[in-house]
């Protein structure tokens, strides 16, 4: 056995007590699960069984592994796959949150085949990994059945957090929305908000939320009236499954319609053939920079759709695609989703000037893409250059990629027409310089017939 000194591992902070299985921690750059003696077996018996290689094998669970290491304390460790991007759930877009949904009722349908459940059912649990699938990284959260009921308290978390919300987005169409009632949607709250929009007279006569299936609403009736009751438990497991069904029904006929944003329709429908075959000036002397650099993981801020961040994964490991328009996240996460071509490119909406310093903290990187972005910051949203140099300075561990527009916004014209004095390429220059040590304008063919842009490569 190879013993782990405690002194230099860290300790996942979560209250150890939620976990009945163990506890995660942080060693030499792994993720670990301390496993208590007490539930040893019942660990073991999952991976003898075949059961983890077959949650991992059909992209359910992320990658867990048991060990020949040990911890004072507990009897058994296990080893996770690390994740490449800690991205929170308030980050995905409406495709992720819908694929999501439908992994958690995929692995408890798995789970149920044992006799066995999870004891959580909120998105927080969930990691993105190859083509921004999500993976549930909870291992913790497995347990056996209880027996006398079917309900269990991770069902009712999961339609406060995927299926309520879901619904609702089934009936707006709004996903600004839903993410501004932080993906999370109480059952009474639900009800109110249905309430005030549709059919209040006759909500005065249904115990249950519109947009749920008939069938749906009976279950939901049925599992509170059985919890701790003695009906068989052939029955409980039949109306079990027909539930999970049901819910996974419900999620899968939503029809996802991109919603039009201001940038939602930036780029045509991409595919990897015209990806592939993205070749002109502009492209190529980015691309070769990348590949000079070198780097282990990219932020591309402003990707829009991800064209650039798929050019950049030829060089580089893992692409972190991000833009603040929610909706073209959405379209490049459907691609993604449906390419399956196993890339370590995450799409996440995050917004370059509002994120705070724990976000900046996760998405640091070691090259950062600012492609066609400094215009629209500076001129379309009114930061000054000293203010945006610093935010791509704090997430710039080494390297920043952007691009200076002299026609400002404007494409064959100049837009604002004057443009503001202080909007030069010697002012942008100048603020880079202050959170740079190198920063230099590169040279290459220019295309006559796209807008000009000045591409700047800068180094700490």
């Amino acid at each position: 056995m190879n013993a782990i000194d405690s002194g230099e591992i860290k300790f996942s902070p979560t209250v150890r007590l939620l976990d009945p299985n163990g506890r995660v921690f942080f060693y030499k750059g792994g993720v670990y699960r301390a496993i208590y003696k007490h539930r040893v077996e019942f660990v073991r018996k999952l991976f003898d069984d075949g059961i983890v290689d077959a949650l991992v094998r059909k992209n359910l669970l992320v990658g867990t592994y048991l060990t020949d290491m040990e911890l004072e304390g507990f009897g058994l460790v296990l080893r996770h796959d690390a994740i490449d991007v800690n991205i929170k759930s308030a980050e995905w877009s409406i495709v992720t949150y819908i694929e999501a949904a439908k992994q958690y009722l995929r692995l408890v349908k798995e789970l149920f085949k044992y006799n066995l459940i999870l004891i959580d059912g909120h998105h927080g649990n969930f990691s993105l990994s190859f083509d921004g699938i999500p993976l549930w990284h909870d291992f913790g959260s497995i347990g056996e059945h209880p027996g006398g009921t079917f309900f269990t308290n991770s069902l009712a978390e999961f339609r406060e957090y995927f299926y309520y919300p879901l619904m609702y987005y089934r009936m707006v169409g709004s996903f600004s929305l839903i993410r501004r009632l932080g993906l999370h949607l109480a059952n009474e709250d639900y009800m109110k908000m249905l309430l005030s929009r549709y059919r209040r007279f006759r909500e005065r006569f249904h115990f249950f939320p519109l947009g749920v299936r008939p069938f749906t609403r009976f279950l939901f009736l049925v599992s509170r009236r059985l919890g701790g009751s003695s009906v068989s438990d052939r029955i409980n497991n039949r109306l079990f499954s027909r539930l999970v069904n049901v819910l996974y029904s419900d999620i899968d006929h939503i029809s996802y319609e991109p919603e039009k944003t201001v940038w939602s329709d930036y780029h045509d429908k991409i595919s990897f053939k015209n990806i592939d075959d993205y070749g002109n000036p502009r492209s190529e002397a980015i691309i070769t920079l990348i590949k000079k650099i070198s780097p282990d993981r990219i932020l591309d801020l402003g990707s829009n759709q991800g064209v650039f961040s798929h050019l950049a994964y030829r060089y580089c490991p893992v692409v972190i695609a991000s833009d603040y328009d929610h909706a073209a996240v959405a379209k490049h996460a459907k691609f993604l989703l449906d390419s399956k071509a196993g890339r370590k490119i995450f799409p996440v909406v995050i917004d370059v000037i509002k994120m705070n310093d724990g976000a900046k903290s996760r998405y640091r990187s070691h090259t950062v893409l600012a492609l066609a972005l400094t215009h629209h910051l500076r001129l379309g949203q009114q930061y000054p250059f000293d203010y945006i140099a610093k935010q791509f300075s704090d997430l710039a561990e080494r390297f920043l990629v952007t691009e200076f527009m002299p026609n400002g916004l404007g494409t064959g014209k100049v837009s604002p027409d004057p443009l503001p004095d202080d909007y030069t390429l010697d002012s942008l220059l100048f603020s880079l310089r202050e959170y740079f040590n190198t920063v230099t304008v590169v040279d290459y063919a220019k295309d006559p017939k796209v807008s000009p842009r000045i591409l700047v490569l800068c180094e700490k």
